[in-house]
């Protein structure tokens, strides 16, 4: 008895969004999601709609393969539209790169370049979510859970043969570490880009970024994308962060604030 006190008392106590309502004659949640579009696209969603014969006790929500698929596609939209805001409108700019080597980014190739890297980075996580799908099921999506009665996505990164931190381990079906998305990123935008860069006809820069003074000290790390007419490598323009939410997001709405920069591509 006392126990079930204390947790109304606490209920009680939290925020209203905190808690949300459920309308049980419409079958649907009434308020948002309180991370919003974070979370996953459907935004008053809980157990896949299927609270009747589908359980979400710790709060860790699984993710299919086709929500993945679905938040692939809605982030590389959003993605695309955020790298076409940074291209320039009319005319060719010139920019100096860190070895002082002349750019020239005209508007048709900045839009070249934005297509080639969603659509390099659409293949390259669409493998690995569908390896590990194929070899896991369902995927944990957002943390690590320490009550978790199975893997975490970090535990099943670690048996891969890179253990989780090399991009090569893309396509194992273990999932990555985030050392393993944003050295997966950071190949992939070598490897769009570096005809660009050698034409001198470059638009985009990138970054390795992280949460700490440096790679191994970071809790988190993760890439980050600039536009032409950026010159601050503080000032990041996307942060491509797959890992995040289980690797469903390639853009999330509020990434952590990096601390240390690489710019290994700039």
């Amino acid at each position: 008895m006392k126990a079930r006190t204390l947790f109304l008392a606490i209920s009680l106590l939290l925020p209203i969004w905190a808690r949300g309502f459920y309308n049980p004659q419409s079958g649907r949640w009434l308020s948002r999601d309180p991370i919003a579009e974070a979370g996953g696209v459907p935004l008053y969603a809980f157990v896949r709609n299927s609270p009747l014969d589908t359980t979400d006790k710790l709060g860790r929500d699984y993710l299919q393969l086709s929500d993945l698929q679905t938040m692939l596609h809605w982030n590389v939209e959003r993605l695309r539209a955020r790298l076409l805001s940074l291209c320039p409108n009319s005319s060719a700019m010139q920019w100096a790169g860190s070895d002082g080597a002349k750019q020239c980014c005209s508007p048709s190739g900045c839009r070249a370049q934005v297509e080639a890297l969603v659509s390099e980075f659409k293949f390259y996580l669409t493998v690995t979510f569908t390896a590990q799908s194929r070899r896991f099921g369902d995927i944990i999506a957002f943390y690590q859970w320490p009550l978790a009665q199975d893997t975490t996505i970090n535990d099943r990164a670690e048996m891969a043969p890179g253990n989780g931190q090399s991009w090569m381990d893309y396509n194992q079906g273990y999932g990555l570490k985030c050392q393993g998305w944003q050295a997966l990123i950071r190949e992939r935008t070598k490897a769009v880009l570096t005809p660009w860069l050698t034409a001198h006809k470059l638009c985009f820069k990138g970054a390795s970024v992280g949460n700490g003074s440096e790679q191994k000290t970071s809790a988190h790390n993760w890439y980050a994308l600039y536009g032409p007419y950026n010159d601050d490598v503080h000032v990041i323009d996307a942060d491509i962060d797959p890992w995040f939410s289980a690797g469903g997001f390639v853009m999330p709405t509020f990434p952590a604030t990096a601390r240390y920069w690489v710019a290994d591509f700039w």
